[in-house]
């Protein structure tokens, strides 16, 4: 499937690459929210997913939120069992 780039896929890109800390998606919208407070939860949700769709990597978390990773090439997460914070 292929996907528009738009001024606002960019900014989700850029806040995802700035992060480096494997933020979930609430992480990366109330960093984007602070800066573009027009941008819809539902209207960012829509372009985290297509993103993840090979230009930033989704990391799933069975017990919790999923994460997302600037880093595409294949390598290894783990979860802190006591923090829940994924490296």
């Amino acid at each position: 499937m292929q996907t528009r780039n738009t001024i606002q896929r960019q900014i989700v890109l850029q806040a995802v690459n700035q992060m480096h800390n494997h933020p979930t998606a609430d992480a990366i919208y109330a960093v984007i929210a602070a800066q573009h407070p027009t941008i819809s939860k539902a209207r960012f949700t829509a372009i985290l997913t297509a993103a993840a769709q090979g230009e930033i990597l989704r990391v799933p978390v069975p017990t919790g939120a999923d994460h997302f990773d600037f880093n595409i090439k294949p390598h290894y997460h783990v979860r802190c069992t006591k923090c829940g914070g994924v490296f």
